[in-house]
């Protein structure tokens, strides 16, 4: 919908070994993606992504956190429920071509701190599904609770929005990342579905393969693992810093020499009184945040 005449989206170079960033980078001298995320949150896979992928904009139908993720990038952010198609459509003829799409929907229906039960939030998967084949980016990326695929069931919200896509010309290709890996300062495994438009398989696995040298640090051999401490992504934040874990025998106060373990919900939570426990790194007066 209201694309530049030769507007094309360059291609997506697959370098030896799969996709790496240089190969990306090397294919976009003449331009760069021009990318949508969606379900924008506050920010943090928009700052993810590698300098080729240049955001024109984000959709976020929550007007506070719209708000924080407008404060933090210079790109306009949509507030917009992603469900009325044709008007999120109008909004974004603006920003055409797009080329590349992020993605991070609700996750909790899927989540394994979870009841398995899928509602509202996991409809918002197939709505975006729906946008997907109506923008046909050239790719796109969606990442989500690790046991995604594990919990999907036959009719239900993510098999639907698979349908949607392949029936839309997508080839889908999924994997498992442990969240420090790329670079984030926690331990969480994730799923990231990538779809290609009109692609072949083969080429869509050695993107997925290639996802793997993608890292905050910068590219890195296969397998070898680079990835942040607290102190690396925070700095300043002191030594030691206190997070709230569910479980009775897990200590809480963290040394930010490493990367901490996945952040939640309750993380923030500081009860009134704390008894210290065996393994934390220091004493509770010691922490900084």
């Amino acid at each position: 919908r209201g694309q530049r005449a030769g507007a094309r989206p360059p291609p997506l170079a697959v370098a030896a070994g799969g996709v790496g960033l240089g190969g990306v980078r090397a294919a976009t001298d003449a331009g760069v993606f021009r990318t949508l995320v969606l379900c924008a949150g506050l920010g943090g896979s928009t700052a993810g992504l590698p300098a080729c992928f240049r955001v024109v904009a984000a959709v976020e139908w929550d007007d506070g956190l719209a708000r924080v993720y407008a404060s933090n990038h210079a790109h306009p952010v949509l507030v917009h429920d992603i469900s009325d198609l044709p008007g999120l459509l109008k909004r974004l003829e603006p920003f055409a071509p797009v080329h590349f799409v992020q993605l991070s929907t609700p996750c909790q229906d899927w989540s394994p701190m979870g009841k398995g039960v899928e509602g509202p939030r996991a409809e918002v998967t197939v709505w975006a599904a729906r946008l997907l084949v109506a923008l046909r980016p050239r790719a796109w990326l969606l990442e989500n609770a690790a046991t995604l695929l594990a919990r999907a069931r036959p009719g239900g919200a993510w098999r639907r929005a698979e349908a949607i896509l392949v029936r839309g010309g997508f080839v889908l290709r999924s994997t498992l990342v442990e969240a420090g890996d790329p670079g984030v300062g926690q331990s969480r495994i994730r799923t990231w579905v990538v779809g290609v438009l009109d692609g072949s398989g083969a080429f869509c696995d050695a993107f997925v393969r290639g996802l793997d040298c993608f890292t905050a640090l910068g590219p890195r051999p296969r397998g070898m693992v680079q990835r942040c401490t607290v102190a690396q992504v925070a700095p300043g934040i002191g030594r030691f810093f206190f997070q709230y874990r569910r479980s009775r025998k897990s200590p809480m106060i963290l040394s930010t020499d490493r990367w901490a373990p996945a952040v939640v919900k309750n993380s923030g939570v500081v009860p009134g009184r704390y008894v210290a426990r065996p393994g934390d790194a220091a004493p509770l007066r010691e922490c900084t945040w």
